[in-house]
């Protein structure tokens, strides 16, 4: 039985990891395709523009980059030992943390598409993409990825502080008197949990 429930928890797991992974990528090439001025990626690609695939191949790297690690931390508050109301907050929480690291990753593009245009002022990168100009997408791919893994380097030591980690977020809730049962983040942390009052 419990390697049927294993199993079970497991396929859960890949399928919110499969889900979470394709739809920030898509929401962030989608967020990427508005934020562009003067090119539409998506009709670059249909004629077969290697310049825009190598563009969209790094915004796509940079944005996994960033997010990867909030599909594992939501994929790890899927656990049989958890309660109900303690997997749900932690899905809440995990979620809002993955959303601010997709908003970090489509900023960090912006500004690193946006540095680039101020360093190369003779050059006008919009148009040498159109014109299927390969090296300077990959010299643009270069950037957005170089900047994109510093940043993702900070990011994570921010959000792997102890503070922010989502067990001990949800406790802190529980704490504030929300219901949530959070004895399985008191296992998972290690922490010995609250003693009850003593009925008076």
């Amino acid at each position: 039985m419990d390697l049927l429930v294993g199993v079970l928890f497991g396929f859960v797991k890949f399928v919110f990891s499969v889900v979470l992974a394709i739809g920030s990528v898509y929401a962030g090439v989608l967020a990427f395709d508005r934020l562009t001025e003067g090119i539409e990626e998506m009709e670059e690609l249909k004629k077969g523009n290697t310049a825009v695939g190598i563009i969209i191949a790094a915004v796509i790297i940079a944005i996994s980059s960033v997010v990867s690690s909030g599909v594992s931390q939501f994929t790890a508050g899927i656990d049989p030992m958890y309660s109900a109301t303690l997997m749900i907050s932690l899905a809440v929480i995990n979620i809002v943390k993955l959303a601010f690291g997709l908003i970090v990753a489509i900023i960090t593009v912006f500004v690193a598409l946006n540095f680039l245009d101020h360093l190369t002022k003779d050059i006008a990168e919009i148009n040498e993409l159109k014109e299927n100009n390969v090296a300077m997408a990959i010299f643009i791919a270069g950037v957005l990825v170089s900047v994109t893994l510093v940043v993702n380097a900070g990011m994570s030591t921010v959000v792997n502080t102890e503070a922010l980690d989502s067990c001990q977020i949800a406790i802190s809730f529980a704490n504030a008197g929300l219901p949530i049962d959070a004895l399985g983040c008191y296992t998972t942390l290690g922490i010995a949990p609250p003693v009850p009052a003593p009925v008076v």
